[in-house]
């Protein structure tokens, strides 16, 4: 264990991309481990119905449906693979080594009430959406509200209030933190490039006229193995981040009440688990 886990000194920007690379290659496996465990599983269904939809070319009602179906259990499963990577890193943050048992456990405990933020989070900025004129609030919102789950998984809030709590966070850092997502955003996509070569190649066949009907499924196959793979490597990147970022934020704003928090949730998971 490193001393800068317990750090919860305000970051500067280059500190917080620095502490984040570093948590990421230092924990990678574990990060791995958490994504592949229900990432792959839906990944295989994925595949399924891209070769049923490729079997079923005239049955719109079939492929949307099935298509629809894949989208809602690709959600779920990816609000519970974030909810505990959040977890996860919140315990890497406070000196601690989680296990992939761990993440899931604890990091869904609460997963009715994530599944609710994550929906409330979707619906009130796209429905402010809607006219030119609410586009600008939309934006402030979604940012305002981009820590609703870290405040569900590590704080334990529900619904509103945990946008409102990350709104209070985020207030008077608005800029900050949108600067910050949009870098880690931005190295993130450049990373993911290789993900996405495979694309590239079987689109640029295509293109050549390497349009039999096999090929497409192939092609169908091969794309959902990498965005997979591509999810499951370097999708912690960002929260890792944005866990750093949650911290980072409550520093700035409670001071030491944080590093008493820290150690009085050590305390508590001491006394629950008491050694032998």
């Amino acid at each position: 264990m490193e001393q800068g886990e317990r750090a919860f000194r305000p970051l500067s920007v280059s500190d917080l991309i620095d502490e984040t690379f570093r948590v990421f290659r230092r924990h990678f496996l574990l990060f791995v481990k958490i994504g592949a465990v229900l990432m792959i599983p839906i990944g295989l269904i994925e595949i399924i119905q891209q070769i049923a939809v490729h079997q079923h070319p005239d049955d719109l009602e079939f492929n949307l449906l099935t298509s629809g179906l894949v989208g809602l259990v690709r959600a779920i499963v990816y609000l519970a693979v974030l909810a505990a990577i959040i977890y996860t890193m919140s315990e890497i943050r406070m000196g601690r080594q989680p296990t992939v048992g761990d993440a899931y456990n604890d990091g869904m405990e609460r997963f009715l009430s994530i599944i609710w933020i994550a929906f409330l989070y979707a619906l009130l900025p796209g429905l402010i959406a809607i006219t030119i004129i609410g586009v600008p609030f939309a934006i402030y919102l979604g940012l305002a509200w981009i820590f609703g789950l870290h405040a569900a998984v590590i704080e334990g809030k529900r619904g509103m209030a945990a946008l409102s709590r990350s709104r209070s966070l985020v207030k008077g850092h608005w800029w900050r933190v949108l600067g910050i997502y949009l870098l880690i955003s931005i190295i993130v996509a450049i990373i993911s490039v290789i993900f996405s070569a495979p694309n590239v190649v079987l689109s640029a066949m295509l293109a050549l006229g390497r349009d039999g009907e096999t090929f497409r499924i192939l092609g169908s196959v091969v794309s959902v193995i990498f965005s997979t793979a591509g999810t499951i490597i370097t999708g912690p990147i960002i929260y890792i981040a944005s866990v750093l970022l949650y911290y980072d934020l409550r520093a700035r704003k409670e001071g030491l009440d944080l590093e008493m928090v820290a150690n009085q949730t050590e305390t508590m998971a001491r006394s629950a688990y008491p050694q032998m």
